[in-house]
């Protein structure tokens, strides 16, 4: 990896693509936006530049299926798009910067919110420097019971390290409780160690 400097070759690949997509995108009215880090970019394909109606996560049954193994879904570097699903919605882009004098981990966070349903359906995080740095998707199913438009499984991947976290995997355990009633008292310190595992 050090010896033939990967890294160094995959920011090199970086510099000569990122423009040329750049360019490619100014000219081309189905291009949203391009964004990206080293060797990883993406395109993002819009039906309409003003609106921001883009493919994003929506309708993921098969993700949420209880006949599909975890070991199905989670693939390395990614999850298994075979069983992700993606429709064509438009979005509000909501924009979050770092108010001046404060710290936090990101110093530009940019999410896309389903107009039907105000679900968080993708973000954008930048590190300290302006680089995107992770990209998170939330793939939403009907929970009809509940009468919620809500994430089955989310993924957050960090493009800086090349790895992902998914959250919500819960085709071999039990689905989300709706029915569950909580008071402030469960989210007291007490009540948050009482519950917590180590």
């Amino acid at each position: 990896f050090r010896e033939e400097d990967v890294l160094g070759q995959a920011r090199a690949l970086g510099d000569a693509i990122g423009p040329a997509l750049e360019k490619i995108a100014a000219g081309h009215p189905s291009v949203g936006e391009v964004r990206g880090l080293a060797g990883f970019w993406a395109i993002e394909l819009v039906r309409d530049r003003e609106t921001r109606e883009m493919l994003v996560p929506y309708n993921s049954y098969k993700l949420h299926s209880d006949k599909v193994k975890v070991a199905e879904i989670l693939k390395p570097g990614h999850i298994n798009q075979d069983l992700a699903r993606y429709e064509l919605h438009r979005v509000w882009v909501l924009e979050a910067t770092l108010k001046p004098g404060q710290s936090h981990l990101y110093s530009r966070r940019t999410f896309y919110i389903d107009e039907d349903s105000w679900q968080i359906l993708a973000a954008d995080q930048y590190d300290k420097q302006g680089q995107i740095w992770r990209v998170s998707e939330a793939h939403c199913v009907n929970y009809y019971d509940a009468q919620t438009f809500w994430s089955t499984l989310e993924v957050h991947f960090d493009l800086q390290n090349g790895r992902y976290l998914a959250i919500g995997l819960d085709n071999e355990n039990p689905m989300y409780d709706f029915s569950i009633k909580r008071s402030p008292d469960d989210f007291t310190p007490d009540a948050l160690r009482r519950d917590g595992t180590r």
